[in-house]
């Protein structure tokens, strides 16, 4: 009987690798391209089987396959990943850099301001539980949406605020979230809503940063945080 895919990752042929540009070959298997695995994969299995290493304890509450994702940028990540990861029906962050024009960047060189790429987070979440809508809503609440290139003390394109999508069918939703927060400003909103191209995860210290480093930098105030956990999700 042929093992499918999911299974092989699951069993750590590969899943202990760092992400390379190309195929890191064994004695056993080729790795595939990070967009082919995020191609093939649901969310939850890429989380598990690539960023975990491991399959993490769960309540088999949120079956395989249901979970879906939505990448925020929000300026400084570290910050912006801590608040989501606190709201109710949020199952997964993860850091990176999202819609830029190089291959396989690092924090070093997304810092130049010459790679196009947002400070971004990936936001996995069982829509069973919370709903796209609201979480764009708790978005908007986390960032000044009419800055252009800035959020709080940091400056630059990639602390610029966007949506990035994957599924076409979260567009409307996007573009109804994104027209009640116009209306709330005499400016235009600055706030990218487009397709994710692209998206590499940071290094493994930005990851978790706050939770690594109580006292380190953030952009957001305390209040947000609170605000984070005591939120009532819609779906």
């Amino acid at each position: 009987m042929k093992t499918p895919l999911p299974a092989l990752l699951a069993l750590g042929v590969i899943c202990a690798a760092e992400e390379t540009a190309g195929a890191a070959v064994t004695d056993r298997y080729a790795r595939p391209r990070d967009a082919e695995l995020r191609r093939k994969l649901t969310p939850l299995q890429y989380a598990v089987t690539q960023k975990a290493a491991t399959e993490r304890p769960h309540d088999n509450a949120l079956p395989l396959g249901k979970a879906k994702e939505i990448y925020l940028a929000g300026g400084c990540f570290w910050g912006t990943e801590h608040y989501f990861k606190m709201i109710a029906g949020v199952v997964d962050t993860e850091v990176g850099y999202a819609n830029g024009v190089t291959a396989n960047p690092t924090y070093k060189e997304v810092c130049t301001d010459k790679t196009r790429y947002a400070e971004t987070v990936r936001v996995v979440y069982d829509p069973g539980k919370v709903g796209l809508r609201f979480l764009l809503e708790m978005y908007f609440k986390a960032v000044d949406p009419v800055s252009v290139n800035r959020q709080g003390h940091d400056v630059g394109s990639q602390y610029r605020t966007g949506i990035y999508y994957v599924d076409p069918g979260d567009r409307p939703v996007i573009e109804e979230a994104w027209r009640a927060e116009q209306a709330r400003h005499a400016q235009p909103l600055a706030v990218e809503k487009l397709p994710l191209v692209n998206f590499y995860a940071a290094e493994e210290y930005h990851q978790d940063y706050l939770e690594k480093n109580p006292h380190g930098y953030c952009h957001l105030p305390a209040a947000l945080f609170k605000l984070a956990r005591e939120a009532k999700p819609q779906n």
